[in-house]
């Protein structure tokens, strides 16, 4: 389904709703975002492909290096020994010969390496070339932690719109804000602070309504549907919870939006969790997303 036939079924769900006031989702803002969000995911995806092909190509190409160098140094020192006459002794006494080779060609094999890789021109360029993939890979590895992970709703809310961390904030400024003794000057910054906050909120849900309308064109005939359901009604939960939560921060009405943000944080875990089913979010992929909490919270 294109975003176009998204929209006015969204428009009809919340039509009647619209004419009392301004919803704080707008269907044509939820659907450009899920246009850009499309676009990230594309770039995203050839990225790590090319990211990929450069890793394995720092890796080999040292190693390719290495053995022609030791290959054109073994076909000299043949050639050197086909040019010399080899002595005649008793096949007795080559055998033992051929047998001590076999036996020492261990050693000898490191003593070669090592005295070409630190005795000659040749091997300083090979170390030269290992030094700078080894850290090409280290740039490289760095970087692709940011472009290779999960698709999934639960991994662009923590990458992307951190509701949750939102949430929390607007908690603590609820609880700070009905203090009796607050300061006048702390109090009217908190106030500040929190209307930027649901602000903020708005705008990280409309980002999960637009992640959700993208990613349920991409699903399976099967559970496109149903995933287009649940976008449906995710979408007005967000016109039924948002525009009470601005409202009652507009009339400092603490105590009672404190009571609604708990109610409204356990839906959104409800829908989230209802998506992540719907999308076929894998176990390897939710322990992804917990890594990167935990290393998101540890950089804070």
């Amino acid at each position: 389904m294109k975003y176009s036939n998204f929209l006015f079924i969204l428009i009809a769900s919340t039509s009647l709703y619209s004419f009392t006031q301004e919803l704080p989702l707008q269907q044509l803002r939820v659907s450009k975002k899920a246009i850009e969000i499309e676009g990230m995911m594309k770039r995203d995806t050839y990225l790590t492909y090319t990211f990929t092909a450069l890793s394995v190509a720092q890796t080999v190409y040292p190693l390719i290096t290495l053995s022609l160098q030791q290959k054109e140094v073994k076909a000299k020192e043949a050639k050197k020994e086909n040019n010399e006459k080899a002595p005649d002794i008793p096949l007795w006494q080559s055998v033992c010969q051929g047998m001590i080779y076999l036996a020492k060609t261990p050693v000898y094999l490191i003593k070669d390496t090592l005295t070409h890789l630190f005795f000659t021109q040749e091997g300083w360029k090979s170390l030269a070339l290992a030094s700078v993939s080894l850290a090409g890979n280290q740039v490289i590895s760095r970087v692709c932690d940011k472009f290779i992970h999960p698709n999934t709703l639960r991994w662009y809310a923590h990458s992307h719109a951190q509701y949750d961390v939102t949430i929390t904030l607007i908690k603590e400024r609820l609880t700070l804000l009905q203090n009796p003794v607050l300061e006048e000057q702390q109090r009217e910054f908190e106030q500040k602070f929190l209307s930027l906050l649901s602000k903020r909120l708005v705008h990280q849900s409309e980002a999960l309504c637009a992640y959700m309308m993208y990613k349920s064109k991409h699903l399976s005939d099967e559970e496109k549907e149903i995933a287009q359901r649940a976008v449906r009604t995710f979408f007005t939960v967000q016109n039924y919870w948002l525009p009470r939560i601005v409202q009652q921060v507009h009339n400092n009405n603490y105590q009672e939006c404190a009571t609604t943000m708990i109610a409204y944080e356990d839906d959104m875990r409800c829908h989230i969790n209802h998506f992540s089913i719907i999308e076929g979010e894998t176990l390897e992929e939710r322990r992804f997303v917990k890594r990167l909490v935990k290393r998101l919270s540890e950089q804070n």
